[in-house]
């Protein structure tokens, strides 16, 4: 029978491998959402009980988690530091307790 894919921290889906007809295997892991940013191995086994063994390496890009105060009154600077960050990355203050949930804050108070 089939293996059951493996859930993999992070990813949004469990992992869904395949073998192609030509002997090319591929693995699609989903979007990672949250977890660490940096390199990682990559390992290959026979099957799931079979030791593993390295192939590779996968970088995961991005931000690095960061928690900031500020005051009122006060300059206030986030500074991000990641994996891969480039200059048309963006930075947004959000309500709510996640990004994708919460109203974005654009209140003209902020100069």
């Amino acid at each position: 029978g089939a293996e059951e894919p493996v859930q993999f921290n992070g990813f949004d889906t469990q992992s869904e491998a395949s073998m192609h007809s030509s002997g090319v295997a591929s693995a699609s892991f989903g979007v990672a959402t949250r977890g660490p940013v940096g390199e990682f191995n990559l390992c290959w086994s026979l099957n799931a009980e079979a030791t593993a063994i390295g192939i590779g390496n996968l970088t995961i890009t991005g931000p690095r988690a960061t928690n900031t105060t500020c005051v009122l009154g006060l300059p206030c600077t986030v500074t991000v530091t990641g994996v891969g960050l480039r200059a048309a990355n963006w930075i947004g203050v959000f309500t709510g307790s996640a990004c994708e949930s919460g109203q974005a804050v654009t209140d003209p108070g902020w100069v």
